[in-house]
């Protein structure tokens, strides 16, 4: 099985070419040949990598850098779903307001004196996602009702 890692997508791909076991390694856990995977990673060739290539190849190194690079250049967000909120429940909705009055709590403080430090930066950041990941738990939850 391949290590996670906290090095970009292109750096990861990098060391598995400088690394004929781990590439091996890496197209067997993708399902591919070897050389397919090689002719695949060859941007010479034009055999390049698919979506279908991509989902697996993140879930296999842990290397988000491909989604936030595509959300850059489509100017969007991908949120990671919570575990334990599947359901829409009351426990969720409870949950969602919870998470919604301490994401707002968090921000009016922050902007109480005009100017957001670094810290409160970083509180506000973690409040909102965490409200935003029950919400859109919720929305899933309401798309497949």
């Amino acid at each position: 099985m391949i290590k996670k890692s906290s090095k970009t997508t292109l750096e990861v791909i990098e060391d598995y070419k400088n690394s004929d076991t781990e590439m091996k390694a890496l197209a067997d856990d993708m399902g591919l040949k070897y050389s397919t995977l090689q002719r695949k990673l060859n941007p010479h060739d034009d055999y390049q990598l698919s979506v279908t290539d991509i989902v697996p190849l993140i879930k296999l190194t842990g290397n988000l850098s491909l989604i936030t690079h595509l959300n850059t250049r489509l100017n969007m967000m991908a949120i990671k779903m919570p575990k334990g909120h599947d359901n829409l429940d009351m426990e969720t909705f409870t949950t969602f307001t919870t998470e919604t009055g301490e994401a707002l709590a968090a921000l009016g403080n922050s902007l109480a004196d005009n100017t957001i430090t670094k810290e409160e930066r970083d509180l506000c950041r973690k409040e909102l996602t965490e409200m935003l990941q029950v919400g859109f738990s919720i929305l899933k939850a309401l798309e497949n009702s």
